[in-house]
């Protein structure tokens, strides 16, 4: 389903590039070829290392049509880091491996997802400065586990967007939360 989702995504992108049939045809697929091996830039799926482990056609597909993945959950705060101060690798470190075995670059899901997706116990957490602090630990802690085996995090954007949004309308639930300055944008980058 998210196969679909992905060519649906994928025509909807030619769309944003221009109305120009060439712009949509480059991304057509020869019905021999791959879409790993028909596009020029790397072609990813966010994955369950679940379902890749317990599915062969789901593990099979994501070997012949992807050139990267990202995991759907494994690497979210609420997933690596349930406790405070303790954090567990085990199924992103599964991912990695399944990548690395499979030669796919990996991406990585932004660092800090919003709130509703957080541990608990970040979710506690009323004041900024130790917000602030306890994210930063948890960034340089996940980005030096991963350091060299994720090639690109999901992070800029969502800074970007954060920072148009809290210009805007300062309003992020992050922000409200803890009324977090530009400090912690500031830290995302």
């Amino acid at each position: 389903m998210k196969f679909l989702f992905f060519l649906a995504g994928l025509a909807g992108l030619g769309q944003l590039v221009g109305n120009r049939k060439e712009d949509i045809s480059a991304v057509r697929i020869a019905p021999a070829q791959t879409l790993a091996d028909a596009a020029s830039f790397p072609i990813g799926f966010a994955i369950s290392p679940a379902s890749v482990q317990s599915s062969t056609s789901y593990r099979q597909t994501v070997i012949q049509e992807a050139s990267s993945i990202t995991a759907d959950v494994a690497m979210k705060p609420s997933r690596i880091s349930p406790q405070k101060g303790v954090y567990n690798f085990e199924v992103a470190d599964q991912l990695i491996e399944f990548a690395r075995s499979q030669k796919k670059r990996v991406h990585g899901h932004t660092l800090v997802w919003y709130i509703d997706t957080s541990p608990n116990w970040l979710k506690q957490i009323r004041d900024s400065t130790e917000l602030e602090t306890t994210l930063q630990t948890y960034i340089q802690t996940v980005g030096t586990h991963f350091k060299g085996k994720v090639a690109s995090w999901m992070l800029s954007m969502k800074r970007l967007i954060t920072k148009v949004l809290f210009e805007k309308t300062r309003s992020i639930r992050w922000v409200k939360h803890c009324s977090m300055s530009e400090g912690f944008l500031a830290m995302t980058t």
